[in-house]
């Protein structure tokens, strides 16, 4: 049974060929402005990919409650969004919150108490008939 990963050229050429053949292709990039060059020295499509990575890796991790896995894949995340200039995610769960976020934790518990306080089953189940009134 053969296996074409191991049967396939190795020689000095074949692998000059592969580097030159990579190069041409980014060279082409940057000559059409296909894709632009980031501050960390890496194309905008090839971060994308990376942010694209970094949330499976993240959903898979929290799948799997890898709480340390999880927690390298939400920096990634926030640093790929903000090398794209993208809104940066938030991570309460995690502790990981933009500096320049306006999230108050205090201030989303006190909406939720509120609402609980003014919670009324009866008000709700009235509003519902009304609208099956006039429906």
């Amino acid at each position: 049974m053969k296996c074409q990963k191991f049967n396939r050229d190795r020689s000095f050429a074949e692998k000059f060929n592969r580097i030159t053949n990579s190069h041409k292709k980014l060279s082409y990039m940057i000559g059409t402005n296909r894709s632009r060059l980031l501050d960390s020295c890496y194309f905008e499509s090839q971060t994308w990919g990376a942010l694209h990575k970094a949330w499976k890796g993240y959903i898979i991790a929290k799948n799997k409650c890898e709480f340390d896995r999880q927690y390298h894949y939400a920096e990634v995340i926030q640093k790929l969004q903000k090398e794209l200039g993208l809104p940066i995610s938030l991570f309460p769960d995690l502790g990981l919150i933009p500096k320049n976020s306006n999230y108050n934790p205090s201030e989303e518990f006190d909406r939720e108490m509120q609402k609980e306080q003014n919670y009324n089953p009866s008000e709700e189940f009235d509003r519902e008939m009304q609208k099956e009134q006039y429906s």
